[in-house]
């Protein structure tokens, strides 16, 4: 039984995680971005690091996934779609993921 899901025939789907990561500080050095939200996923990684600042029930990495995700949606939607169209890119011409032939179907 396979569990994982199909690779798209054209492009691979935005993968959570490691391109959240790397999104979020394309963002963070982004001029377009209001310096307010910036605060969101300093301050999450803060708590993640020091987290007996704010004693809170809540676990650290669930801190860091909600104040990164937030960012991410608070975020100006056009510079956002930008930079995940060229980390789609990116990752297409570095051939970490190869496309597959129609001909194999």
């Amino acid at each position: 039984m396979n569990l994982l899901p199909k690779r798209s025939s054209d492009r691979r789907k935005f993968r959570p995680g490691l391109d959240h990561i790397r999104l979020t500080l394309r963002l963070l050095a982004d001029s377009r971005v209001p310096w307010y939200l910036k605060i969101l996923p300093i301050a999450a990684l803060i708590y993640f690091i020091v987290p007996d600042l704010i004693p809170t029930p809540l676990d650290d990495a669930v801190v860091l996934m909600i104040g990164v995700g937030l960012f991410l949606e608070l975020a100006p939607k056009d510079v956002v779609e930008e930079y995940r169209q060229a980390l789609q890119a990116r990752s297409t011409v570095t051939g970490r993921v190869k496309p597959s032939s129609s001909s194999q179907e």
